[in-house]
């Protein structure tokens, strides 16, 4: 019986630092993803809004193959969905330049165009889903899915973080940042998709509370109403 107490124990062990492993793995991931846009514009946008930069920057990032990439898409199509709803008189000649790319590079500015959710993006993914072939297939599937509102989200995912913060680059709307720190506090779960991304929820706000004084402000202001567990749990990490 001790025997398989001890091997029991050893495998909870290792299966929670496999998870731990991928979330830190995952919080890197969303760091590197971040860099394959230019730093400045991309989590500074909030601060010094440069819309003008928009063609520049994507072709950069379709040059480098950076676009059809898993781990910047959630923070990508986040991004742009808040740029295209606040930008809507520039979303047309913006997809013009996107209409180039290989249709694989097109798809997460398909998904923003639905994320926006506006009449303007709603229109244009119409339009693409009148397309022959796959590309027509995928828009449809996108027009027909419901865009997430990361604001409310309750148990995000590690992808859901990203596009939180995707979204919080943009509009510096401090919502974004309080689903992620929601989910860094959040009683843990006895699941592999709680704990995962709860640590990439942790180790994204450790790493962005270092280089951006407003998510420290943010952090600081629900601290003010927080309760003294979930203040504990902040303070361990941070």
């Amino acid at each position: 019986m001790k025997k398989s107490m001890n091997k029991s124990c050893c495998v909870a062990r290792a299966f929670f630092h496999v998870v731990l492993y991928a979330a830190i793995a995952h919080a890197v991931s969303l760091h590197a993803a971040s860099k394959e846009i230019s730093d400045d514009w991309f989590q500074q946008y909030y601060q010094h809004p440069s819309p003008e930069r928009f063609e520049t920057e994507v072709q950069k990032l379709q040059q480098r193959g950076a676009l059809s990439t898993k781990n910047a898409y959630y923070s990508m199509a986040a991004f742009s969905a808040r740029l295209f709803a606040l930008n809507g008189d520039k979303v047309q000649q913006w997809m013009s330049v996107v209409d180039r790319f290989p249709e694989q590079d097109r798809k997460v500015f398909v998904t923003a165009l639905r994320w926006a959710d506006t009449t303007n993006t709603i229109s244009l993914l119409k339009q693409y889903a009148l397309a022959r072939g796959e590309f027509g297939k995928y828009c449809s599937q996108i027009l027909a899915s419901v865009p997430p509102d990361f604001k409310t989200l309750t148990d995000p995912t590690p992808n859901e973080l990203d596009g939180c913060w995707g979204s919080f680059f943009v509009t510096g709307d401090k919502d974004y940042v309080l689903t992620v720190i929601r989910c860094a506090v959040a009683p843990r779960k006895p699941d592999s998709k709680n704990v995962l991304a709860q640590q990439a929820a942790r180790w994204s706000l450790k790493a962005l509370c270092r280089t951006h004084p407003s998510v420290v402000k943010i952090k600081d202001q629900f601290c003010a109403t927080a309760s003294e567990e979930q203040k504990k749990v902040l303070d361990k990490f941070l």
